[in-house]
């Protein structure tokens, strides 16, 4: 076998070197590769875990009793019906030839005003609303609220929707304004029109057994899940001037018997509907009811 030469070897050595180094450098990229590998895979580990952690802080949040009145009334808006709230012409007479005031101002619209001042000084929304056909009722309050969560049934719990994926749910509460002494020429804010009227309302519709139809009527066209609320306004006013009426009455009856009276007979205030006024129990039960 022939010798190699020193140029054969030369270049033997050579090739084996770079066959050494193409190995190695291979080897080495294999490493890196490895090494990045494992590196994206413990930060998406990590990125995954503090997400989850995140998650679950969220959930845990959005799952917690709330105490803070003011952060939950900023998420509110109090929507009100009714077109008695709307302010009145600027060439509308407001007294008439006496001088004396041609109505009385709506009780319904001193409650209203004195909310939405509420409702400003914390944050929250107010809308009022003159189509009373959009709502079930003249005098009727709703609410929507700005949310971040949104209730998962099969978790059983709020799912937090992450800034930017808020949604408006209507709260499950209606709450319907009736005024029991209703002012002289002035808007009746009765649960289904507004109309001019001196009647007691409450007491016409106990009288006629039509209360609770009545406020089945609009609980019919109102959602299943909701809740409605009353809030009559007057009751006390009326048992007073009732009180009044029968003091007076019993008064003038005990006068005439003695003689030391006036012979005359008693004019008397009209209180409520007159004489088809019901009794404070009676009211009271049918309000029940």
């Amino acid at each position: 076998m022939a010798k190699l030469s020193e140029e054969d070897k030369a270049a033997k050595k050579e090739r084996a070197d770079e066959a050494r180094a193409a190995k190695k450098a291979l080897a080495d990229e294999e490493k890196a590769a490895k090494k990045a590998r494992t590196d994206e895979e413990k930060a998406a580990k990590s990125t995954a875990k503090e997400r989850e952690a995140e998650e679950k802080k969220l959930r845990r949040n959005v799952n917690t009793l709330r105490n803070d009145k003011a952060l939950t009334i900023k998420e509110l808006t109090m929507h009100v019906a009714g077109i008695g709230l709307r302010e009145p012409v600027d060439d509308e007479p407001t007294t008439g030839k006496n001088g004396r005031a041609k109505r009385k101002p709506s009780v319904w619209k001193a409650i209203i005003e004195g909310l939405h001042v509420k409702m400003v000084e914390c944050e929250g929304g107010f809308e009022v609303t003159d189509d009373v056909a959009q709502d079930v009722a003249e005098g009727s309050i709703k609410w929507t609220r700005v949310c971040d969560r949104r209730w998962e049934d099969n978790r059983q719990e709020f799912i937090p929707l992450g800034a930017g994926n808020e949604i408006t749910v209507e709260e499950a509460t209606r709450l319907v304004f009736m005024c029991v002494q209703l002012p002289s020429f002035g808007f009746s804010l009765s649960l289904t029109s507004c109309t001019c009227s001196t009647a007691y309302e409450l007491s016409t519709h106990v009288a006629n057994e039509s209360l609770l139809s009545h406020v089945r009527s609009i609980k019919a066209r109102l959602p299943s899940h909701i809740n409605l609320f009353l809030m009559i306004h007057g009751l006390n006013s009326l048992y007073c001037d009732m009180i009044n009426a029968e003091n007076a009455v019993h008064r003038h009856e005990v006068r005439n018997a003695l003689g030391t009276g006036p012979t005359e007979r008693l004019k008397t205030k009209v209180v409520g509907i007159g004489e088809a006024q019901p009794g404070k129990e009676t009211i009271e039960m049918a309000i029940m009811r």
